[in-house]
């Protein structure tokens, strides 16, 4: 905190000892001191620069190797702020093996460090670095049979994954996750899932329109299922594609009439969640224009003379709709900070461009010693080659002096 604090004016020294403190013996300092080390690690990073800092690459290779829990747990939760700060060339050299290890460490902890920020670390790779990962995300989601938190931790970063992987591994991998984690055993990690509808269909249909039919088929799956919990979810979907920006068309053309049925459906439950999650949205606003005949269909509802519709239709419920707002929220913080991030990262290349581009500062020759104003006892000059007789006439002239003072005073005594 104290570098982080000072910046640009943290020396040398300090920087120093605090990249020795890895090294140091355990009976030397407290272990808790290399705890703090790793946990303060990206802001001293981001203070004095890790690539312009030999220093500092040798303290986080070596805090890699610590086997401490705490060290490992600090490292895995902040690998992809570190990776955003030093860039992708230096993230594939120094912080993609760490990561892999990470990923397969054998504490669930240290593994929810790695997970929860893998979206945002993949987005500082390489897009050929970060297309290889694929596999290794569907490894995550069919090894957590017993772990469903795993499940969610994925299930809450398909916004990001539906922008960092180009339009044919999205199309062809990416929406598959997808529609596997709509199956889940968890509901939790099924309304999670479903949420992110809105920004895959956006996505696909921003590069080809005509790459969108596989999710409007799976919409029409969801709402026309024998289950009522598959039709449930339909309505979630639906929440989240009224509450969040979605092409006009496929609003139009392919979710409005599917969701005009859901207030006919014969499960009571299908139509309380319409009820819960449809109709307050309808009232606060939409991010679609609501046409006419959902309007007419909502205002049918207000009148209903079923007492668990009617309840629900005339009483907003906050709590219910809470729990949609929060995963909305986070969904759209993650496209935010994503083009922040990305925006960063190109300022931070084009100075680096521009500081390579500069022509060199030119060589200045040192200054001249400076000359003494006046003559030295040895200077030729002066007449006295060796300053010794200069040195002897200063002598006799003080003893003239001293005696001269010495007579002086004498009369005055007598």
């Amino acid at each position: 905190r104290l570098i982080h604090t000072l910046g640009e004016h943290a020396s040398k020294s300090l920087i120093t000892w605090y990249c020795k403190i890895p090294a140091l013996a355990s009976n030397k300092i407290d272990q808790e001191c290399t705890f703090f080390c790793a946990y303060n690690f990206p802001a001293v990073c981001k203070t004095v620069g890790f690539a312009r800092s030999p220093e500092l690459i040798s303290t986080f290779q070596q805090l890699t190797t610590d086997t401490r829990y705490p060290v490992r747990r600090a490292l895995a939760f902040s690998l992809h702020e570190l990776a955003h700060i030093i860039g992708p060339k230096m993230t594939e050299k120094y912080l993609v093996a760490p990561f892999n290890k990470y990923l397969k460490d054998g504490t669930n902890e240290v593994r929810q460090g790695v997970i929860q920020g893998m979206g945002y670390f993949l987005a500082s790779l390489a897009p050929a670095k970060r297309e290889s990962y694929i596999q290794e995300i569907w490894t995550i989601v069919r090894n957590s049979q017993r772990s469903w938190r795993f499940r969610e931790l994925i299930a809450k970063q398909l916004a990001c994954f539906s922008q960092i992987f180009s339009h044919k591994t999205t199309k062809d991998s990416v929406v598959k996750l997808l529609s596997y984690l709509f199956r889940d055993d968890v509901a939790a990690v099924r309304k999670v899932a479903a949420m992110s509808m809105p920004h895959y269909l956006k996505r696909l249909y921003e590069d080809d329109p005509e790459s969108c039919a596989p999710l409007i088929a799976e919409l029409k799956r969801f709402a026309e299922s024998k289950t009522y919990k598959d039709r449930q979810l339909f309505v979630f979907m639906c929440e989240a594609v009224i509450t969040t920006p979605t092409p006009t068309p496929i609003f139009e053309n392919a979710i409005l009439p599917l969701l005009l049925k859901i207030p006919s459906d014969p499960i009571t439950n299908v139509k309380i969640s319409f009820c819960k999650h449809i109709v307050p949205r309808l009232r606060r606003g939409t991010s679609v224009v609501a046409p006419e005949s959902l309007k007419k269909l909502v205002a049918e509802m207000e009148g209903e003379k079923e007492s668990d519709i009617a309840r629900f239709i005339n009483h907003v419920h906050e709590a219910d709709l809470k729990r949609s707002d929060d995963i909305i929220q986070h969904n759209l913080e993650i496209l935010s900070n994503l083009e922040t991030r990305a925006k960063e990262q190109k300022e931070r290349e084009m100075q680096v461009e521009l500081d390579q581009k500069a022509p060199p500062a030119p060589k200045t020759a040192p200054a001249p010693p400076p000359q003494a104003e006046g003559k030295g006892k040895n200077d030729p000059s002066s007449g006295n080659e060796g300053g010794e007789l200069g040195v002897e006439k200063d002598v006799l002239m003080l003893n003239s002096d001293a005696s001269d003072a010495i007579e002086e005073e004498q009369p005055e005594q007598r």
